[in-house]
């Protein structure tokens, strides 16, 4: 659940989640560049569903499941997940996706 995987985030972090994919989304919903990289198109079909206008970057440990160099991932060791020195890295990709997110938000 959500709540659960934002206790590991500072306030800062916490506020820029807006969900998690479910476990397999409609097959039909799959965009068909992404029916060999399961966990974009999950996260693909959830963002189609629920926040279009949002840019988004994937939290994962698993690269083979994004296209390669994807720029949606952001891939972190599964043994230790996410670092300081990870975090800092997030949180400049967050900071480089803002301008993009006050632009395309229909809500204001």
């Amino acid at each position: 659940p959500l709540d659960e995987l934002l206790e590991y985030f500072s306030a800062d972090i916490r506020s820029r989640f807006i969900g998690i994919t479910p476990a397999r989304p409609e097959l039909a919903e799959v965009p068909d560049d992404l029916w060999s990289y399961v966990r974009e198109g999950e996260c693909a079909v959830w963002i189609a569903r629920h926040r279009p206008w949002v840019p988004w970057i994937a939290i994962d440990d698993d690269a083979w499941r994004f296209k390669p160099h994807s720029k949606r991932l952001f891939l972190v060791d599964g043994k230790n997940g996410l670092t300081a020195a990870s975090v800092d890295a997030l949180r400049l990709r967050l900071e480089a996706l803002a301008p993009m997110r006050r632009k395309r938000n229909p809500l204001g």
